[in-house]
Parts: C-alpha cells; sequence; structure tokens
C-alpha cells in the first residue's frame, strides 16, 4: 500500500494516502478543518479546495504549536 508522511510538522508518522494525517493529528483538528480537507478530497486531492484546507490546518498546528510554547517557556501549563 502506498502511504505518505503526516503533513503536522513534528510528526514523521507514514500514513495511507487516503489518511490525511495519523489519528492523533487529524482529530487534533477543528472539525470545520477537517469536513473542509474531506470535501476537498472527494473533489480530488490538490484540487484548490483541498489545498486550502491543508493550508488551513498546517497554519492550525503552527499556531497551536506556538501557544503551546509560549506556554510552557512561561511555566503556565
Amino acid at each position: 500500500m502506498n502511504r505518505h508522511t503526516c503533513p503536522h510538522p513534528d510528526c514523521a508518522a507514514s500514513v495511507p494516502l487516503d489518511m490525511y494525517s495519523c489519528r492523533p493529528h487529524w482529530f487534533s483538528l477543528p472539525k470545520p478543518i477537517r469536513d473542509e480537507i474531506w470535501a476537498g478530497y472527494r473533489e480530488g486531492k490538490l484540487s484548490n479546495r483541498w489545498l486550502a484546507a491543508d493550508k488551513q490546518a498546517k497554519a492550525f498546528w503552527s499556531t497551536k504549536e506556538a501557544t503551546n510554547e509560549a506556554t510552557t517557556r512561561s511555566g503556565n501549563s
């Protein structure tokens, strides 16, 4: 089975091509972003909708990671 790497910036998990990301990172995304990824996937992977949803997911993870790092550094974990 063909696989790809989870798109989360800190993950190297190998996932099947019919999945966007590994399970933990998939469910870390807000449902509206997950819904857009599925809608875009149905239109065709690499469709404009899918690409926009992929960008949203990566932006969410970047923001979430930055927030987590700032909280950890400030001692507010």
